[in-house]
């Protein structure tokens, strides 16, 4: 009885193991990473990538442009109509886009060293809203350390 129990149980884990492997090949093949799939099988049609940007060091006053990736998981094109970010240093110019079914376009995105409150690390969320019914925003966070003025201000 135990050898039949143990039998079958070696059975289901090699089993699991064998559909879990086929699962892997499948989103590389289809996706190009299992992150990628776990979106996509969350039902999220639209990703930006990264989802955190770290700046590193950002001076006062400094402006820097940032790139991110907008991915169209879906079969229908995308529209990304807008961004709202929690602070006036950040600013998107190239919106509204579409991007088409299955590609990824480039977003750029312009910060401006802007410390008002003297923080030494800063952490500036974005939301880009899209025509997805079932995702309309997608989110990314942009942190780094807030240094001194530029030279010569």
């Amino acid at each position: 009885m135990r050898t039949t129990w143990l039998s079958f149980l070696i059975r289901c884990v090699l089993g699991a193991i064998v559909l879990i492997g086929l699962f892997c090949l499948w989103a590389y093949a289809e996706f190009g990473s299992l992150a990628v799939a776990a979106a996509y099988l969350r039902g999220e049609r639209l990703m930006i990538r990264p989802v955190v940007f770290d700046l590193g060091e950002l001076r006062e006053g400094e402006q820097r442009e940032l790139s991110f990736e907008a991915t169209n998981l879906g079969g229908v094109p995308v529209r990304i109509v807008g961004s709202r970010s929690n602070c006036s240093c950040v600013v998107t110019n190239e919106l509204p886009m579409t991007v088409p079914a299955g590609t990824s376009r480039q977003v750029n995105v312009f910060v401006k060293g802007a410390f008002p409150d003297g923080t030494a690390v800063f952490s500036r969320d974005v939301v880009f809203f899209s025509d997805v019914r079932a995702q309309p925003i997608c989110r990314t966070t942009i942190i780094g350390k807030a240094v001194g003025p530029l030279e010569g201000e």
